[in-house]
């Protein structure tokens, strides 16, 4: 846990609004992933999703952009080409990020994209980790999603039921607490949707092995695969073209 809240910190120390000034994007079907190290990525010790996310949708030939205030610039490892394209590695996701966290950089993850066609959130696996009441972390991201929702009404949330971490590394409290939540995360998405923004939940969790995992919390690139072809199946209907 000290690393992760070690990477929020030297993270955020490069992430000044007047060093970095945000373009906000105008293009169709803009697609915000937020959340943390699991959608930061950090090559080549683990995967982020993102990589084999954009590369389903290039397949599917649909108008797309990947959005949010940060990049890939400070990772060592680096992103192939493909189908003669340059990996769009725009995201709104730090390592070591809460719900908490989340809530008080919207602001900047707005600027990036004001009005967000869909977003991608998987959130709360740090907050699990440093033993927060599941309680809290779930009206935090009842929060994060009305402030979505605020900035568009329209606004299509794919909402993870987060995937565990290698079972030798869950205990038994541990996986309470991840239960407990994945639980709740399904009310969440069943109260928060309207008939204009609908918050589709994602089983992240289910049929999840070993095999996924780069280390006690992070995917390789199999578990990337997975979770981005589970995300694509959620939200590939809502995309304008």
């Amino acid at each position: 846990m000290r690393i992760f809240l070690l990477f929020t910190v030297l993270l955020l120390l490069g992430c000044d609004d007047t060093e970095n000034p945000i373009t906000p994007s105008t293009s169709e079907n803009q697609i915000v992933p937020i959340g943390d190290s699991r959608i930061d990525g950090a090559r080549p010790d683990f995967e982020s999703y993102r990589y084999e996310l954009w590369k389903l949708l290039v397949d599917a030939e649909v108008t797309f952009d990947l959005v949010g205030p940060y990049d890939d610039s400070d990772h060592e490892g680096s992103y192939s080409d493909y189908q003669g394209q340059e990996f769009d590695d725009d995201h709104a996701g730090i390592g070591g990020f809460q719900t908490e966290d989340v809530l008080e950089t919207m602001d900047r993850i707005l600027q990036a994209s004001p009005k967000p066609d869909i977003v991608l959130l998987g959130i709360g696996g740090n907050d699990l980790l440093n033993e927060d009441p599941v309680e809290e972390v779930i009206a935090n991201i009842h929060q994060i999603i009305d402030q979505l929702q605020s900035a568009n009404d329209s606004v299509v949330i794919v909402l993870e039921q987060i995937a565990p971490g290698l079972s030798s590394f869950m205990t038994n409290q541990l996986t309470t607490s991840f239960n407990e939540f994945n639980e709740q995360i399904v009310s969440v998405g069943q109260q928060q949707s309207t008939q204009t923004s609908p918050v589709i939940v994602v089983n992240m969790a289910e049929g999840w092995r070993d095999s996924y995992m780069a280390d006690d919390v992070h995917y390789n690139e199999a578990g990337a695969r997975v979770v981005a072809q589970r995300y694509f199946d959620a939200f590939i209907q809502y995309l304008q073209d």
